[in-house]
């Protein structure tokens, strides 16, 4: 980086009131702390699945889900997480997130998992992905909770002739098309005078293939995809041997929406609750954690300071992170990011 930014902007970002003890959250990953509550006996009984809801898109969602003759269908707010139980037998399951009634058919991202796995070719897994086959409308992230499944299942994998690379990761889009995709494919609305952008969509040729798949490598974006976009976990339907680790989990989360790298070309106004600064785009959640994506290649920093100058946080950025920040109350504060000879400084309103 050369050169040397600094500017001060003010951006209001609303964090609703703390959940319940059972839903917080761990950093670095984020994950829900489920020492205490796993293995889950819920509503479905000893083994019940939880999905662990967060919606850091910039507008509240009605969310969908359905499977295994169930269907789900309600709303969650900008900002806020929530949990859904599931039996381990969940089939052909689907999640999925919209905000405009007009779209309530899509284009969507959509979360996909069939834990109805206990013979033959499913070879005793979860089999989930995030596919945009039918389109796309915000980032999604759909991942299994470490220490919710077998620990080694690599090795379950290798003994079914599967690649390790495909077992218990992350699936999904972290990119926002918004940002890149041809004004021609993407699907406008305008609600309450404000044309609003709904979802992106092209026909299934190569040029979609391509644009779906240099964008987010790691979602099922075309039928018949690469193996790489279908992922494995091992399933409660694992055989007695197995031990606790037949009978519960995984767990899993599915994040709506993820910190784009850059603002929307045009005006200047991010697709996403985040702020911008240089290479990065910063939030904080509710939980009090700061969340980030940096795209600058050299070494940095990015630091907290109160409203009177004092330094609450100072961190090495990688290419992205989730850092607890416990002393936060409501308030100004100046978040910055160093690098060399480069300085970028914002202003980020915190309220409760």
């Amino acid at each position: 980086m050369k050169g040397f930014l600094f500017g001060f902007v003010l951006f209001g970002l609303l964090l609703p009131l703390s959940v319940s003890a059972d839903t917080t959250f761990t950093c670095p990953e984020c994950y829900p702390a489920v020492a205490d509550t796993w293995p889950h006996t819920g509503q479905y009984g000893a083994g019940t699945r939880y999905f662990y809801l967060h919606n850091y898109w910039h507008k509240d969602l009605t969310v969908r889900a359905t499977g295994s003759g169930m269907s789900l269908s309600f709303t969650l707010k900008m900002g806020r997480d929530t949990i859904i139980q599931e039996p381990n037998n969940w089939a052909s399951a689907r999640i999925w997130g919209y905000w405009d009634p007009s779209y309530q058919n899509g284009p969507f991202s959509l979360a996909e998992i069939n834990m109805d796995s206990r013979t033959g070719a499913n070879w005793h897994m979860d089999w989930y992905d995030v596919s945009l086959v039918d389109g796309y409308n915000m980032p999604m992230i759909f991942k299994p909770i470490t220490g919710t499944f077998y620990h080694d299942s690599a090795a379950l994998d290798a003994s079914v002739g599967r690649s390790s690379q495909y077992s218990c990761n992350p699936s999904g889009c972290a990119t926002d098309l918004y940002l890149s995709a041809p004004a021609s494919m993407l699907k406008t609305n305008t609600i309450n005078g404000v044309l609003d952008t709904n979802g992106f969509y092209c026909q299934d040729n190569a040029q979609c293939r391509s644009i779906k798949k240099t964008a987010c490598p790691y979602a099922y974006s075309y039928d018949y995809d690469d193996a790489a976009s279908l992922y494995t976990c091992p399933s409660p339907n694992l055989p007695a041997s197995f031990g606790n680790y037949a009978k519960y989990g995984p767990d899993y989360i599915l994040d709506f929406g993820f910190p784009p790298v850059s603002p929307v070309i045009g005006n200047n106004k991010p697709t996403m609750n985040y702020t911008f600064l240089g290479n990065a785009s910063v939030t904080i959640t509710k939980n009090k954690e700061l969340k980030y994506l940096y795209g600058g290649k050299a070494p940095a920093f990015l630091e907290i300071y109160s409203c009177s100058g004092r330094l609450m946080l100072r961190t090495a950025v990688n290419e992205s992170g989730c850092i607890p920040v416990p002393n936060l109350n409501g308030g100004v504060y100046i978040v910055a990011l160093k690098s060399d000879h480069v300085l970028a400084t914002k202003e980020m309103m915190i309220a409760r």
